[in-house]
């Protein structure tokens, strides 16, 4: 096969965002991390998580999805985001709201 004589149209892309993990709260992260297994949701262990974005978090009537973080689905759908990456060394965005950890660690 020659890679080179694929055409863009034949390709499955998706959009990744990555941004930091001082876009969630604390409280939103230990959600995150313990969300049932049929949430699109992986654990990058201590560094963050991929989210597959769809309006499937919405449509979930037996979970509560924390204000912070329903933002940021929000704003990846919006914006035409497949996959939000949270990173603890990731960058933060000026237009989201950012959250202090350093309590966190009491």
């Amino acid at each position: 096969m020659n890679v080179s004589s694929l055409v863009s149209e034949e390709l499955e892309t998706d959009r990744l965002l990555t941004i930091s993990t001082a876009h969630i709260t604390p409280e939103t992260a230990d959600w995150l991390d313990g969300l049932e297994d049929d949430l699109p949701v992986y654990s990058k262990k201590m560094y963050g998580w991929f989210i597959e974005i769809t309006s499937e978090w919405f449509d979930r009537c037996d979970i509560t999805i924390p204000e912070d973080f329903a933002n940021l689905i929000a704003f990846c759908l919006t914006n035409h985001i497949d996959t939000l990456c949270l990173d603890t060394s990731a960058e933060t965005l000026d237009i989201l709201p950012e959250y202090d950890w350093d309590d966190d660690e009491e």
